[in-house]
């Protein structure tokens, strides 16, 4: 009987690292994440952004504001432009992502416009 309990014991540590070490490896699987930056105001895509994920890989959008990059779900994606603010997003899963980025606000220096 002791035997018998051992053995199960033992089979069923196995079938739980085998369930863990599964789930983990879907996790770690790269894919090609599609997706598309757009003006958060005007609703319309940006073109020339770049977009990157915290494990190096980088690229940036076409004219119809798409982009592909290499990634894993749980990493971040950066979108950078000059004229947009950055925004940052984790990846939740492989569907395809629609990211709306705000312009950037210049204030007008009142130093500028001085005169003596």
């Amino acid at each position: 009987m002791k035997f018998i309990k051992s053995i199960l014991t033992i089979a069923f540590i196995f079938l739980a690292l085998q369930v863990y070490a599964q789930e983990n490896r879907q996790q770690a699987r790269i894919f090609l994440l599609k997706g598309e930056v757009m003006n958060e105001e005007t609703n319309k895509p940006i073109s020339k952004v770049n977009v990157e994920t915290n494990a190096g890989e980088y690229t940036t959008t076409n004219l119809g504001g798409e982009f592909a990059i290499k990634a894993r779900v749980g990493e971040e994606l950066t979108i950078k432009s000059e004229d947009f603010e950055t925004v940052y997003y984790s990846i939740k899963d492989q569907q395809r992502v629609t990211l709306k980025v705000r312009k950037i606000k210049v204030l007008p220096n009142p130093q500028l416009g001085s005169s003596r």
